[in-house]
């Protein structure tokens, strides 16, 4: 990616959060306009608050990634020209410097990738409590973005279901590392990433440590790999965990049963992740359609609606 295209990117992004940020508000606002409820504490609004909440975080830690990357570039070029000196040239003062704050900012974009997968997990379980309590779900305090994925076909969150092939896109990327890099750490997996020295690109990766699992192991992984990818058309490429990769980017075109083949095969040699960019903007275009269809919906069903009052309440 170039600079400037990644920085029509960036404020693309920026102008997409400012949406769902209205649509957020005016979804509260009409609930409230429409059921002028009796002042107490709702689960709906509460739910609604803290959505809003998680959008602001999600629009500080990505903007800064944006932000970062730019600065990285900056000082990539400078290191690239001080190697530029003659042989047995004495360092370059400030050479030292400039290494250091090539490590700084790619350390703040590693833990910023890493951030930005977590707070997607939270804003996006947010949006199904929210999603519960407009559709009138049976136990919206339980629901989850996990439980708006398995539902039923016909179920109550069908209004979300055409989103099914983003929702697996968010999902399995934020819980795969959630999951098996932060909180059920079973095995040696590594966290890397690669970026280019003269353009934007930057790519997250966390594959398994070299030498954990046997050669056998290895290649009964690359014939399902590469036997799925097959199946779909996909390129077979050289690195296994590149066709991995479009495997998982294109898990949507899978059965469910195949889904959860190639997530197990994910769990056991580890995975690259999209660049923040473009899980950045798939969330934000999510966010928005998920949200314009709740608000359509609740114009149509005020009355329907749960508030999530107290339990003592009876202005529910």
């Amino acid at each position: 990616m170039d600079l400037l295209t990644h920085i029509a990117s960036r404020d693309d992004f920026i102008k997409k959060i400012e949406e769902i940020l209205k649509k957020i508000s005016t979804m509260s606002e009409e609930v409230f306009s429409a059921r002028t409820p009796a002042p107490s504490p709702y689960m709906l609004f509460n739910h609604n608050t803290l959505l809003m909440i998680r959008v602001k975080e999600l629009r500080l830690i990505i903007e800064r990634l944006y932000n970062n990357r730019i600065e990285l570039l900056k000082v990539d070029i400078l290191a690239h020209m001080t190697h530029a000196i003659p042989p047995n040239s004495p360092v370059p003062s400030g050479f030292q410097e400039i290494m250091s704050m090539v490590n700084k900012i790619d350390e703040q974009i590693v833990l910023d990738f890493q951030t930005m997968l977590l707070f997607t997990s939270i804003a996006l379980d947010e949006l199904a409590h929210l999603a519960a309590y407009i559709l009138n779900s049976p136990k919206p305090q339980k629901s989850s973005f996990l439980k708006i994925l398995e539902d039923k076909p016909n179920g109550i969150f069908t209004l979300l279901q055409k989103y099914k092939a983003d929702m697996l896109w968010l999902d399995v990327f934020s819980r795969l590392y959630r999951n098996k890099m932060i909180v059920h750490r079973e095995k040696p997996w590594q966290i890397g990433h690669s970026r280019s020295s003269h353009g934007l690109d930057w790519q997250f990766t966390a594959p398994i440590s070299y030498g954990w699992l046997s050669e056998a192991e290895l290649e009964e992984n690359r014939i399902q790999i590469e036997d799925f990818a097959t199946k779909k058309g996909f390129r077979i490429n050289s690195n296994l965990y590149n066709t991995l990769f479009e495997l998982l980017n294109n898990l949507h075109q899978f059965d469910s049963e195949e889904q959860k083949k190639i997530y197990a095969i994910a769990e056991t040699l580890g995975f690259n992740l999209p660049t923040f960019q473009a899980y950045a903007h798939k969330l934000a275009d999510y966010l928005n359609a998920c949200l314009t269809d709740l608000i359509e919906y609740s114009r149509n069903n005020f009355s329907n609606i749960n508030l999530g009052a107290p339990t003592h309440s009876e202005n529910r």
